[in-house]
């Protein structure tokens, strides 16, 4: 596929074959996200991968519970606090797998760097038929403790990108955007 292409017609992917992604395949994703622009080459990124839908079910509610209890505290999340509450409600919409982009926060441009690398993992899984969403509504789980120390990841690193990803199961139309607007 040309990049164009890929670039045109991504779309935030909820719905996976039930078919595991390998890991192998998981890797060169991540690897192809490290040629991402970097500020000053620090390269201030690193990757958190599980691939178990049971364990991310668990993540969802200790996030839905998180979210609950200090929606006043999260104005942007405020509308959708009825799914939050939902028990049927999966923060990961069942995927089997997630990529969390972390960055070094103690490195300025982090989050650039962190997000550059995110797009070209995304771009990257569309061209393997492998659909994907940035999970925003994960930013904050992925930082609490528990999660942190049970996967041996640094206090200084922070969540930048939560991605599902899965094998397509239904390719969906083309996204509209409007124009962009461009001063000159």
């Amino acid at each position: 596929m040309e990049v164009k292409d890929c670039i045109k017609s991504r779309r935030s992917y909820r719905k996976f074959l039930d078919k595991k992604v390998d890991f192998e395949v998981i890797e060169e994703l991540i690897e192809l996200g490290t040629y991402a622009p970097t500020a000053q080459y620090k390269q201030p990124w690193s990757f958190l991968v599980i691939q178990d839908k049971e364990e991310l079910r668990i993540i969802s509610e200790i996030a839905k519970e998180d979210i609950v209890n200090r929606i006043d505290e999260l104005p942007h999340f405020k509308s959708y606090e009825k799914w939050f509450s939902d028990p049927e409600y999966n923060l990961f919409y069942e995927a089997e797998n997630v990529i969390v982009v972390y960055g070094q926060s103690d490195f300025y441009w982090f989050k650039e760097d962190c997000c550059a690398a995110s797009q070209n993992i995304i771009t990257a899984a569309l061209d393997k038929g492998i659909g994907t969403t940035w999970v925003g509504f994960a930013e904050y789980v992925f930082d609490m403790p528990v999660i942190k120390e049970k996967y041996n990841i640094p206090e200084n690193c922070k969540t930048v990108a939560p991605i599902i990803l899965g094998y397509i199961d239904e390719k969906l139309k083309d996204p509209k955007r409007k124009k962009a607007t461009i001063y000159r």
